[in-house]
């Protein structure tokens, strides 16, 4: 018989007015759309559409410190894979994000509705940039949001 391995995923439930936001690491699936420098996306229960975060390199290669992230929506409802740009007030009040800090070429983020929250932008082992966040004081890998409204 073959055994199951447990997953120990870690979550967080963070509620802002009537919205409840979740944060857990899994798998991405390929309706997603997944690119190769997909950092991590939001799904929303109003609708399949999702808002992709992927990190920006400069010519040479290195992560852009300025502008660390590319955020941009998948539409996965009426054509399915297209890409669109975040609107202003998409960008300024819901999915957008800015710098907090840079230390040693590791930039800090913070998401517009959750700015308490800090996301740090790293290579990992293998070279390739992942996003870390802490939950129940312990650093995790970001790679999913859910926003339930």
């Amino acid at each position: 018989m073959e055994k199951v391995k447990k997953v120990n995923k870690r979550w967080i439930v963070l509620c802002i007015g009537m919205t409840a936001v979740i944060l857990t690491a899994f798998k991405e699936p390929d309706d997603t759309y997944p690119t190769e420098h997909r950092l991590f996306y939001i799904e929303r229960s109003k609708n399949k559409n999702i808002v992709c975060y992927d990190y920006n390199v400069t010519d040479e290669g290195k992560l852009n410190l300025l502008a660390p992230l590319n955020v941009y929506w998948i539409n996965r409802e009426q054509t399915p894979g297209r890409r669109g740009e975040l609107n202003y007030i998409q960008r300024s009040m819901a999915y957008g994000y800015s710098v907090v800090k840079q230390d040693n070429e590791i930039p800090v983020v913070a998401l517009q509705p959750i700015k308490n929250r800090t996301i740090a932008i790293e290579a990992d082992r293998s070279r390739q940039f992942i996003c870390k966040m802490e939950i129940d004081n312990q650093w995790a890998d970001l790679q999913k949001i859910y926003v339930k409204t």
